[in-house]
């Protein structure tokens, strides 16, 4: 295989390895913080929501009233915190 093909690969199984790490065991977390199960219902809807109108929303923002590097690094920054060393 090709080295591209790998790395997307690679990519691909550790996206859906994050989904599954903190989506699955999210209804446990919210059912033990007291949360009605129609209260979770709407939490997995409103994920389902704004995965869908984040990009469009963000983007025309972004296009419009700031540099995208800027909020890139915004977005970016809780995922490589440069105090821990993320960005060096």
């Amino acid at each position: 295989m090709k080295r591209t093909t790998i790395s997307l690969s690679f990519m691909m199984f550790i996206e859906w390895f994050i989904w599954g790490a903190w989506f699955v065991p999210l209804w446990l977390f919210l059912s033990k913080s007291g949360f009605s199960p129609t209260e979770i219902g709407w939490s997995y809807a409103c994920t389902a929501i704004a995965a869908i109108l984040s990009p469009i929303l963000v983007g025309s923002l972004t296009d419009r009233f700031f540099a995208a590097q800027k909020v890139l690094a915004l977005l970016i920054a809780p995922v490589f915190p440069i105090s821990q060393g993320g960005m060096s």
